[in-house]
């Protein structure tokens, strides 16, 4: 599954939530105590716990409805994985001096150092991670490639390998396959663009929201939660926003995060409801 076919799925799942969120926020409205259980909190220094708690269950979740749907997907799942690796064969009619010049202008192209072992008919390349990495092409990448004469042309054997530890593999050996393909100098349209975390993290806080939001109009104790969890739906969303003005060329998905935003304001949207109702009684 590529990037875009990911992010349209949370796209589709996030204009389906904001189609039923006027139940719930009419719901939320009708709730007496609901102003006092945002803005009437006994022990406010409940709050800070609170806070680091939603933050580490939407970095938590994001991860957990990876999961979800890849099962759902049937896509092959790989978790914590170090060093991946792929490899690809290609055969073209140039001569061998051609395509390891073609090869190396590419890697050079690409942003790698490269050193070609002449006697062994084998280029090794390598790309560093930067300071502060935001993007695929941003993080440590290595291969080699073994070129030997065939009939009538080159045979290329290319492995390339992203040495970072992939916590949910998402994109990276899509990612992988086109580079490698990019190094060989076979056609391809992939496109590397991401969607940053931050804006998977942000739809996970927003699910969240919608959880304590549904739990809030039968048990009481959980309407506090609500103030906080629209605070972390805040912080998340600006994460995102923060990590996509770092790299928008290579970034998409901001329509997901501001998406997520209504979804988690909806105990405001609630509260802000319920406050017109009173003035107007």
């Amino acid at each position: 599954m590529s990037e875009r076919e990911r992010e349209k799925i949370y796209w589709v799942i996030s204009l389906g939530l904001v189609a039923l969120s006027p139940l719930l926020i009419h719901s939320l409205a009708r709730l007496p105590d609901l102003a006092q259980g945002h803005y009437s909190i006994s022990d406010h220094f409940l709050e800070i716990p609170r806070f680091f708690c939603l933050l580490f269950a939407s970095l938590l979740g994001a991860n957990l409805f990876e999961l979800l749907l890849a099962l759902l997907t049937r896509r092959p799942i790989l978790i914590w994985k170090k060093n991946l690796t792929t490899a690809i064969e290609h055969q073209c009619q140039e001569p061998l001096d051609s395509v390891r010049a073609r090869i190396i202008n590419n890697l050079q192209r690409l942003g790698f150092t490269s050193e070609p072992l002449t006697e062994e008919n084998k280029i090794v390349f390598r790309k560093e991670r930067k300071q502060q990495p935001s993007h695929f092409f941003d993080m440590t990448l290595s291969g080699n490639l073994l070129l030997h004469s065939a009939d009538s042309g080159t045979q290329t054997h290319a492995e390339v390998t992203f040495c970072e530890t992939v916590v949910i593999e998402t994109s990276e050996r899509a990612n992988l396959r086109g580079l490698a393909n990019e190094i060989v100098g076979i056609p391809s349209n992939h496109d590397f663009a991401t969607v940053p975390f931050g804006v998977y993290s942000a739809f996970s806080m927003a699910l969240l929201t919608l959880v304590c939001s549904l739990l809030a109009l039968r048990v009481p104790w959980v309407r506090p939660w609500l103030l906080v969890c629209a605070f972390t739906q805040v912080i998340a969303t600006a994460t995102a926003q923060s990590s996509h003005k770092k790299n928008p060329k290579n970034h998409f998905g901001m329509r997901v995060a501001w998406t997520s935003a209504y979804l988690g304001l909806i105990p405001c949207w609630a509260w802000i409801v319920q406050s017109i109702r009173n003035l107007m009684d």
